[in-house]
């Protein structure tokens, strides 16, 4: 079997939770029928998205909990770790559709919408992920695909504003509007107004932020009630701590995760820097294969 992830053709991209999660449960598993191909190949994909698995009879199955549980079920010999009860089966299936609701808004807009951080760090790692001129189309359909899910949410890209039920996004948007018609006479004019609206901008920046921070608020207190239930690595853990990893990266110029996670929960964000350290190290150096790599950071963690 196949599993498809983002990558470089022998490293695994950062920027998606649910290739990390995918790629850490069938090493974690030892599940050495499968094997991994980070290799960025979306366009093999019947809906366009990584992580796929391809089985042994060339079916695609598209999704962290998908192939978890296509796994789970041929596999079910080497899952008696995992064996837990109905109903904690229903609370670990239930955090990772929680996950996949919530975490995933607060990611594509971390990666894809907020502008420094898109500019900076996600648009051009695909130079690394796909060949010119590929490399220009994957941003931009995550991008778009992102644009769509995060205004379900009320949140949108940093250049291009739409709220119509924030009063305080409306005074900055009219502020912007004002600047932007004022006439241009002279260069120091011209400083003064990019100055300001530069200001506006980071403004509005940290107004979405603070949307996507309440939103982590509930994952916290998601994840602090069930702590004690789910087990270490239970898949929806698994995926957790994948989220955590992708939006805490620290290449990211706008780090708003980060700081937020590092002043709330900084117990947390020790437990993900154990699980996360000789990946890390693989990263920088590559060299560790992507299986003994995540062999060993969960035996760190476990």
């Amino acid at each position: 079997m196949l599993l498809h992830v983002w990558g470089n053709g022998s490293q695994v991209a950062l920027f998606d939770p649910e290739c990390l999660a995918a790629v850490y449960f069938v090493s974690r598993l030892h599940l050495d029928q499968v094997t991994i191909l980070p290799d960025s190949n979306y366009q093999g994909s019947f809906n366009g998205k990584l992580p796929f698995l391809v089985t042994d009879d060339g079916k695609q199955i598209p999704g962290y909990k998908s192939i978890v549980r296509y796994l789970q079920s041929e596999r079910s010999n080497q899952f008696d770790q995992l064996d837990q009860s109905d109903r904690l089966e229903l609370v670990n299936s239930g955090f990772i559709e929680f996950l996949l609701e919530k975490f995933t808004v607060i990611t594509e807009y971390n990666l894809f919408l907020n502008k420094d951080n898109y500019v900076e760090y996600t648009r051009p790692l695909f130079k690394q992920l796909a060949p010119f001129p590929l490399q220009y189309k994957p941003p931009m359909d995550l991008r778009a695909d992102a644009t769509r899910r995060c205004e379900n949410y009320g949140i949108t890209a940093d250049d291009s504003f739409n709220e119509e039920n924030s009063e305080e996004m409306e005074k900055l948007k009219a502020q912007e509007r004002e600047l932007r018609e004022t006439p241009i006479l002279n260069d120091i004019q011209k400083n003064h107004v990019t100055k300001n609206l530069n200001l506006l901008a980071a403004k509005k920046s940290i107004l979405t932020n603070m949307k996507c921070l309440t939103m982590l608020d509930e994952i916290m207190v998601e994840y602090t009630q069930l702590e004690s239930q789910l087990h270490a690595n239970t898949t929806s853990m698994i995926l957790f701590f994948c989220f955590l990893k992708s939006n805490t990266l620290s290449e990211l110029p706008s780090s708003f995760v980060l700081h937020y996670l590092t002043e709330n929960h900084p117990e947390l964000m020790d437990k993900s820097e154990q699980v996360f350290e000789k990946f890390d190290d693989h990263v920088a150096n590559g060299t560790l294969s992507l299986a003994s790599v995540f062999k060993h950071v969960t035996s760190v963690y476990i």
